[in-house]
């Protein structure tokens, strides 16, 4: 027998305040990820990693200067003529932390000049350059408004680390998303827009191509565990040179929490393609298995849809299988990302004379960064990257290449109260 006697008193809940739910009375919600005001990108550069670490103070800016020595084992991403080099690089960059109650914000900037021992007139003092830019806003209780840009400029592949093509050309790539979400009682509505360009200055095989994109998501929680997925996609890509598509894809399916901290989420159905007034149908789709630890997260997925290859352009049916662990909290100072990767893009109509597509990409990467002090850290990092072109390719790029960087970046903070 247990007896609890309880002498309390109590008020209303202040406005703008939220009445903390019991346990056992609460609301089951549809389990979702957490949402980052970062957007997901497994592979930017080393150098902004200060913006995954704990912020110094609810606004600071942080300016800093990185110096690294990096060795290419392939500079043009070219196995019929392999160059390799030492490159030594300068990087100013320029870090924002803003968290408030409502609103938080992230941003960085990145620019690297290159210089080359072997082959000096690669020498560039604008040869890289990246952007990354998160926000959230919560506009009332159950709706929170989310905005992210990345901008990348490099040679190779994953500019703005969004990618996972290359034709060893010079790329430009900006990608634009406001995004809305939407809790209820049981359910959960996502909205999102995204506008995507490619450009590929100085070349005349890559195809520049501008993507436009719309998804709607609704997650209705049946139990506190599982919980059904209706989505619909939007995506217009338009293809310098090329045939335009529009891609329409609706899908179903359902998202379960395996544990706490695990949660496994499948949806799949049709991509309905019009290309020049043909229709083509491909599957859609993709499976998200997530674990978080406390030392960080572990991310497994499989994807599939209608998008443009990169500077291969076309309208293809792409698929994309990727792993990445990234510990932001395993030690104290310490930002760590490991992801593994699998790309591949075939046309959608076999008979466009325009540009056929068929490519693989396999990728793997580390990067590291410690904080010695609020104003010393070093970084470091690996990448490899192998792709390999069908025959019935019109655009040949295959290409095995090794990256190894490591760097010192001196910053200071500077906090506002």
């Amino acid at each position: 027998m247990h007896l609890t006697v309880l002498n309390a008193s109590g008020q209303e809940t202040q406005p703008g305040t939220q009445r903390p739910a019991s346990p056992e009375t609460e609301t089951p919600r549809p389990s979702q990820p957490e949402q980052s005001p970062l957007p997901v990108l497994p592979s930017y550069p080393v150098e902004l990693f200060g913006l995954l670490a704990p912020p110094v103070a609810p606004l600071a800016l942080v300016p800093a200067l990185a110096v690294s020595e990096e060795w290419n084992s392939n500079v043009n991403f070219d196995n019929t003529n392999p160059q390799s080099d030492f490159i030594t690089g300068v990087t100013p960059v320029l870090m924002l932390f803003v968290h408030r109650p409502r609103y938080n914000l992230l941003a960085g900037v990145s620019s690297t000049a290159e210089l080359y021992a072997k082959n000096s007139s690669q020498n560039n003092i604008f040869a890289r350059s990246a952007v990354i830019l998160g926000g959230t806003y919560t506009a009332s209780q159950n709706v929170t408004l989310r905005l992210s840009d990345t901008f990348g400029f490099d040679r190779g592949a994953n500019p703005g680390g969004w990618q996972s093509f290359t034709t060893g050309q010079l790329a430009l790539n900006n990608r634009f998303s406001p995004g809305l979400t939407w809790l209820m009682p049981q359910a959960t509505l996502d909205f999102s827009a995204t506008y995507e360009i490619n450009r590929f200055p100085g070349s005349d095989d890559s195809v520049d191509s501008d993507t436009y994109g719309f998804r709607s998501n609704l997650n209705y929680s049946f139990t506190p565990r599982f919980g059904g997925i209706l989505e619909y996609a939007f995506t217009f890509l338009r293809l310098q040179g090329g045939d335009d598509s529009a891609t329409h894809a609706p899908t179903v399916g359902f998202s379960y929490q395996l544990t706490k901290s695990l949660i496994f989420r499948v949806n799949g159905g049709p991509a309905i393609t019009q290309i020049r007034g043909e229709t083509f149908i491909s599957p859609a789709g993709g499976v998200n298995l997530t674990q978080q630890w406390q030392i960080g997260s572990l991310t497994l997925q499989y994807d599939r849809g209608v998008s443009t290859a990169g500077g291969f352009g076309g309208s293809t049916d792409h698929q994309t299988a990727a792993a990445t662990f990234l510990a932001a909290t395993w030690i104290r100072d310490l930002v760590a990302r490991l992801n593994f990767s699998y790309d591949k893009a075939v046309s959608l109509n076999s008979g466009q004379t325009t540009q056929q597509v068929d490519v693989t990409s396999y990728a793997a990467g580390f990067g590291v960064a410690y904080l010695f002090s609020p104003y010393v850290s070093v970084f470091g990092g690996y990448d490899y990257r192998r792709q390999r072109t069908g025959p019935s390719a019109t655009t040949q790029v295959d290409g095995d290449q090794h990256r190894v960087k490591i760097g010192v970046q001196l910053g200071y903070p500077i906090p506002f109260n």
